[in-house]
């Protein structure tokens, strides 16, 4: 028969549940505060969800013509380069009627 090198714990003596705690609302103003996405815009918000999620928000990801400038790399790729200094991440191909696509 085997010998256990180790010691037993004590048996632990069980203590009460909790008591139930119950939460109540108020139906008057439910609406409106389910009805609120201001926190939706704020660009932290957004930043977040483009981090922690695949999809990118429709606002992140939109962009005009005049939003950005096309940047060849030395690696043979274009990327678009945002009015604001930073690039989009996607590599594009470009063509030779000149038109770019992403690269896949």
């Amino acid at each position: 028969m085997p010998v256990w090198p180790f010691k037993k714990k004590e048996a632990e003596t069980e203590e009460a549940p909790p008591e139930n705690v119950s939460y109540q609302r108020s139906d008057a103003n439910a609406g409106e505060l389910l009805a609120d996405n201001s926190h939706t815009e704020s660009a932290g918000y957004q930043a977040a969800m483009a981090l922690f999620s695949n999809a990118v928000p429709e606002k992140v990801s939109e962009t005009k013509p005049e939003d950005f400038t096309w940047v060849a790399h030395s690696d043979g790729y274009h990327y678009k380069k945002n009015s604001n200094g930073s690039f989009q991440e996607t590599p594009h191909v470009k063509d030779e009627k000149g038109n770019y696509s992403p690269f896949s």
